[in-house]
């Protein structure tokens, strides 16, 4: 589902002239040992939390033209792809064809809510964020049939394909908006189906969930509930980082470096 980052070696291209070139990020093209990356540097005093890119491909005499994205959001990708801090660079993986064509980095987000590129971009990134949202939400409830009931998870993972299923038909809702609900609720049905462990940020802070373990020893509960238990607060968990980041924050206030504030 989600990914992270990776070494380099030797090639350096520089990004091509296009869609992207954003004041507030640097973008170089990379070859690395794990394949071609689009190297971004974060040039803004707040952290980039959601990035996305586009590379246009003309069109060849016998062929279509192609385009090839790069999303990245660290509250879709919850727990698995980190911010990229003040100053630094990260690598995200890009397709080797695509290394030729012009374009780049289109939108950005940063953590303090304020964002820069797109607008039709930026809109479709929080739509996406909005459609992982109610996906949550529906999930949650589910989840919490399992932890209090003692409802199969194996039923609930169904039923929370078929109501993925029925959310692709709403012609009401964006494209965006299908794609994060329909990812929240393949993600929930996943993990009940194989009762696999959520990976959270608070994981690797004192203040971390319970493990299932220990909610079995606990409340004294089978696995497959101690497992809704955990799994369910740590959807909350998610869901929560994601309320407050739904729309765009309402002042645009700029984000480029400016010099370190002098302490008296």
């Amino acid at each position: 589902m989600l990914r992270s980052l990776i070494a380099l070696s030797a090639l350096f291209l520089p990004c091509l002239q296009g869609i992207g070139q954003l004041r507030q990020v640097s973008e170089t093209i990379v070859s690395t040992p794990g394949g071609w990356q689009e190297r971004v540097e974060n040039l803004a005093n707040s952290p980039i939390v959601a990035l996305h890119a586009t590379f246009r491909c003309p069109k060849e005499d016998e062929g279509p033209k192609f385009s090839a994205e790069i999303r990245f959001d660290s509250l879709v990708a919850y727990g698995t792809e980190k911010s990229i801090p003040p100053r630094s660079t990260s690598d995200i993986p890009m397709q080797p064809w695509a290394i030729d064509c012009p374009g780049g980095v289109d939108a950005v987000i940063f953590a303090n809510g304020q964002s820069d590129g797109d607008q039709d971009v930026l809109k479709q990134i929080y739509q996406m964020r909005s459609g992982v949202y109610e996906g949550l939400i529906f999930a949650e409830k589910s989840v919490d049939t399992i932890a209090n009931a003692g409802a199969d998870p194996r039923v609930v993972a169904s039923d929370l394909r078929s109501q993925a299923g029925a959310v692709n038909k709403d012609p009401a809702m964006s494209e965006a908006k299908h794609r994060g609900e329909t990812l929240a609720l393949g993600v929930v049905a996943t993990l009940l189906e194989g009762q696999h462990d959520l990976p959270v940020p608070s994981d690797k802070t004192p203040r971390h969930q319970e493990t299932i373990e220990q909610v079995m020893k606990e409340k004294k509960v089978p696995y497959q509930q101690a497992h809704a238990i955990v799994i369910g607060k740590k959807l909350r968990e998610w869901s929560s980082a994601l309320e407050g980041n739904l729309q765009p924050a309402q002042s645009d206030t700029d984000t480029t470096p400016k010099p370190d504030r002098q302490q008296n």
